[in-house]
């Protein structure tokens, strides 16, 4: 049975074409049966709203009245659900012309067939009913939207972002895609990563999201991507991939042979994994590009740091540079040989004689005061009680001598700021010991050794038995008494390096209090010198010599010989040896003795014929001999 047709026979003419027209539209309208289109609005409009296609329920108003429209921004194809608060309430979406398109009671469902703004008609009923001008009866118009379902495959985003490389480890970079395709619903952007180009993926950041940053510290290489899902049955599509490439840094270890001797060579050796060019700097404006560089003769100006550098260079990157330290030990000098070389006769005596120098030195034995105590009394500034405090040194080398400390000992004041110790040398060079340090605090007993290069004294801070530098903290000192050198005498940095020449002779040591108060007394001092270390000489090998130790040895060999002298000393391991090398000849055979008898007036004689053996030609006579006997010659 058709139900339509009796309804359509009582309908107005314009409704039955209305209705025929909107059956032409298709499924893209909602066809209400027994509804009229209501397209009046006493009211005018009353809000506006572009949805966002998300599902969800957007508010235009919640002062609605039915009497009036709102304007509603639809996009083609998305599917729009209009609603009033009051149940049965009668809704038109038209065109803003304006002329219907879709009608019927509160929710109505339509699906856009334009792009363009549209009005949300509100009337109370079908028979376009509409409240009162002064009616305070509000109600709440809303809308919700879909996108129509994606499919198929969709098309790939494009990717942009820096794809400089890096050495090491990533920092964080910010990666953006374009929008891809809108007005679809079931379409997923997902940001992803994979550790070969085109290799499989691992998802990261968020779905849909339009930029990613990475995460800083990676220490591999990704490639960045966005793929492009379909989720009602389409395809994937994937972007452009952006590179970070993180290339790996080298390792690096500097190594070498330190400790070294003086004029030796240092082997350094450069240790990494992946490096391709190397760098090495050090002292003495040292530089090399070799992995394992040498550097011969070296000198103690040599010794310190050497910074190892290996760098891949493909990529530039660089390791963290390796740091060695070389000592370089005091060495000796190449040992002189006399005679640099000699000829003997075979199994003949020839001295030879070794000469080398060392550059360390040993301390001497401590040369000691006598006489002590030194004292002073509380009265004005005065000198010790012993003034100069003479020590007489003896035995020592003329040159080549250096003051290795002196020692205060038993020292008591009860101002040690007032004390101002002075040492002075045979040759009359002055060092301030101290002066003018160690504050107002007691000190009994304290022993103090002064040694250049040790920490320098306190000024106000007590000091107790030690080491310290000579130090001087006041500008100025007086030492008024002979030999002192004066008043007002300044030295600002004093050091016993200032001390030179021959150390053999009086030393003096000046003990002076600048201000009144205080008592206090020294009980003995001494002073130690440093020594050049003695050398020792070994002969080898052991072939014909009278001994294998010592600076002479003699060398009898039967045949030509080379000998080696090695030169060494006590403070370290350093040794450095020369050759020499003794050519040995036969000696010439001169026969064995013979005699003859011949008188005075006989014919000469061949000496060497009278000779036994087999006598070398050549050679030098001596004699004569005395005669013996008598001749007689025959008378005519």
């Amino acid at each position: 049975m058709n139900l339509m047709t009796p309804w359509l026979s009582v309908i107005p003419n314009w409704a039955r074409l209305s209705h025929q027209a909107l059956l032409m539209v298709g499924a893209s309208l909602a066809f209400q049966t027994g509804y009229a289109q209501c397209l009046t609005s006493p009211g005018g409009e009353n809000g506006t709203l572009t949805p966002t296609c998300n599902g969800t329920t957007q508010t235009i108003t919640v002062l609605g009245r039915a009497r009036e429209y709102s304007t509603v921004q639809l996009t083609a194809g998305n599917t729009y659900t209009f609603s009033i608060s009051a149940p049965g309430e009668f809704i038109t979406i038209a065109t803003t012309a304006p002329a219907a398109l879709a009608w019927g009671t509160t929710p109505l469902t339509y699906t856009a067939v334009t792009t363009g703004p549209h009005r949300f008609y509100h009337h109370l009923n079908a028979a376009c009913g509409t409240q009162g001008a002064f009616s305070f009866v509000f109600k709440t118009r809303s809308v919700s939207c879909v996108e129509p379902p994606c499919s198929g495959t969709p098309a790939a985003v494009t990717v942009s972002g820096t794809s400089t490389p890096v050495c090491g480890t990533a920092a964080a970079r910010t990666y953006t895609r374009t929008a891809g395709s809108t007005g679809f619903s079931g379409l997923s952007y997902q940001w992803a990563y994979s550790l070969t180009p085109g290799g499989a993926l691992t998802n990261v950041g968020t779905l849909n999201a339009l930029t990613y940053s990475t995460t800083a510290g990676v220490t591999q290489t990704r490639y960045y991507k966005v793929v492009s899902t379909c989720s009602n049955g389409g395809g994937s599509a994937v972007s452009n991939e952006i590179p970070y490439v993180v290339n790996p840094v080298p390792s690096a270890t500097a190594g070498g042979n330190s400790p070294i001797c003086e004029g030796a060579t240092l082997n350094l050796t450069g240790t990494t994994d992946i490096g391709t060019s190397h760098s090495w700097t050090g002292p003495s404006g040292f530089i090399s590009g070799a992995q394992n560089p040498t550097r011969p003769l070296m000198t103690s100006a040599d010794a310190g740091t050497y910074t190892y550098t290996a760098t891949v260079a493909a990529t530039g990157c660089a390791s963290t540079p390796s740091n060695y330290a070389v000592t370089v030990n005091p060495g000796l000098s190449i040992p002189v040989i006399t005679p640099s070389s000699a000829t003997t006769c075979a199994g003949a005596g020839q001295l030879l004689t070794a000469a080398a120098t060392s550059n360390a030195t040993v301390p001497s034995s401590p040369f000691n005061s006598t006489g002590g105590p030194a004292t002073i009394t509380v009265t004005n500034a005065q000198n010790a009680s012993i003034y100069p405090w003479n020590l007489v040194i003896s035995g020592l080398p003329a040159s080549g001598i250096t003051v290795a400390s002196v020692n205060i000992n038993g020292v008591a004041h009860t101002f040690p700021d007032d004390l101002d110790i002075l040492l002075q040398s045979p040759t009359g060079t002055n060092v301030v010991l101290m002066s003018d340090a160690g504050g107002n605090t007691d000190v009994t007993a304290t022993n103090w050794t002064f040694s250049t290069g040790s920490p320098a004294m306190s000024d106000a801070g007590t000091n107790g038995s030690g080491t310290y530098s000579p130090t001087n903290i006041g500008a100025s000192d007086d030492f008024p008494t002979a030999p002192g050198p004066g008043n007002g005498f300044s030295q600002a940095s004093p050091s016993l390096s200032l001390f030179t020449g021959n150390f053999n002779g009086t030393w003096k040591l000046l003990i002076r209090d600048d201000a009144n108060g205080d008592a206090g007394s020294v009980t003995s001092w001494s002073i130690t010198f440093s020594l050049p270390a003695p050398v020792s000489y070994t002969w080898s090998p052991n072939v014909a010599l009278s001994g294998t130790t010592g600076p002479s040895v003699t060398a009898s060999p039967t045949n030509t010989q080379m000998y080696t002298v090695t030169a060494s000393h006590g403070p370290n391991a350093c040794t450095r040896s020369a050759d020499v090398t003794i050519t040995t000849v036969d000696p010439p055979n001169a026969g064995t003795d013979a005699t003859l008898t011949i008188c005075s007036n006989a014919a000469a004689a061949s000496l060497v014929a009278q000779l036994g053996g087999a006598p070398d030609g050549g050679g030098s006579w001596s004699g004569p001999s005395p005669v013996v006997g008598v001749c007689t010659i025959p008378q005519p």
